[in-house]
């Protein structure tokens, strides 16, 4: 009976893995449901095992030792939940078949049955085993070729780009530094709005979480989403000042604790009430580190969806009362390496990109 128990805790992950697979929010009745509709799997498996295996006195053990193979699916689970590799669908697949050979490998395994301290052993190995096999996969899902850039989206997007922005004179001398001074005393991710004064931030609030904060000449730093959800950081603004982007994770949950999201505020100069923000973007896994092109006609941003990081650019237009935002356009992608946007050239011709790791 013992054995029957342990097949059933011991596949119980697969369950969780089984539940990331559905396209639909999950919630705790969902994820319940998951691990019973698992232990059962495993249980009825394990008694498969044990009566179409060879006779044998520690039959029982043998089958439990196999049925430990069930915790593979713990990491891979994790590996799933944060958008690391394949799809959900693949790490189950992968669980479910390692599970099975290792019970039809317990029903052929004759002699003595392990010991407790040797199948204590056994399940510690499978958690380790399943880690590395999530490792392993995830690095040849993140080096197995993507699908070729489409040149003619991008430069129609350059195009586009280009022909709203004005070509700027070169400069007759060299810039010199005629004056500095500390605007706050706390903060990170600086951005200049485009009146070359207003100083956009992000900062940890009084309650521990960052949030955007906006200081204006001569007045003390204004926070600008605390009244809103999650961690909000990295605002970027317009460069006409109409609005700020920034990051937030308010979208995230426990099946996906990485999702963060592009979100756009709207700013009328010295008009201190908040709109609440708007979310731009939908993408499973990390959205974040947006700015404006020079035109203000788009955005980019780096997308990390998968585990494959890119920088996206999508054009921002108003339609049916809200925003409507175009598909998105690849304009640099790096595998399982990270990559993120920089900075934006005034003349909408260059961008520079960050790539390694954070």
């Amino acid at each position: 009976m013992l054995w029957r128990v342990w097949a059933f805790v011991a596949s119980a992950p697969l369950g969780w893995l089984g539940v990331l697979t559905w396209p639909r929010p999950i919630d705790v009745t969902m994820l319940a449901a998951g691990i019973i509709a698992a232990g059962a799997l495993g249980v009825g498996l394990a008694s498969l095992a044990g009566r179409l295996g060879d006779h044998s006195p520690d039959r029982a053990a043998h089958v439990a030792r196999g049925a430990s193979a069930g915790l593979v699916a713990a990491p891979l689970a994790v590996a799933a939940a944060v958008k690391l590799g394949p799809p959900a669908w693949v790490w189950l697949a992968v669980a479910v078949a390692l599970l099975i050979a290792s019970l039809w490998q317990a029903s052929r395994t004759q002699g003595p049955g392990p010991r407790p301290a040797a199948s204590a052993l056994g399940a510690a190995l499978a958690l380790l085993a399943g880690a590395a096999v999530a490792v392993l996969i995830a690095i040849v899902h993140g080096l197995l070729p993507t699908a070729p850039t489409d040149d003619a989206s991008i430069r129609d997007a350059s195009w586009d780009i280009d022909s709203r922005v004005p070509l700027q004179a070169l400069p007759a001398c060299e810039p010199r530094v005629a004056d500095h001074g500390v605007l706050t005393e706390r903060g990170a991710a600086p951005r200049l709005a485009p009146d070359g004064e207003t100083l956009w931030f992000e900062a940890r609030s009084e309650d521990g979480r960052f949030q955007v904060y906006r200081k204006r000449p001569g007045e003390p730093p204004d926070c600008w989403t605390c009244d809103e959800p999650g961690n909000n950081r990295r605002p970027a603004p317009h460069p006409f000042g109409s609005s700020v982007l920034f990051d937030s994770d308010r979208f995230a949950t426990w099946s996906r604790p990485n999702d963060t999201e592009v979100m756009v505020s709207r700013v009328r100069g010295d008009d201190k009430r908040r709109h609440p923000a708007r979310r731009l973007t939908r993408r499973p896994g990390p959205d974040d580190h947006a700015f404006y092109d020079p035109s203000g006609t788009g955005f980019v941003w780096s997308s990390g969806e998968s585990g494959r990081y890119e920088v996206l650019r999508a054009a921002v237009q108003s339609g049916h009362g809200g925003l409507v935002l175009s598909p998105p356009v690849r304009l640099a992608s790096a595998g399982v390496s990270w990559l993120v946007p920089l900075a934006w050239a005034r003349d909408a011709r260059t961008f520079v990109v960050a790539r390694g790791h954070p």
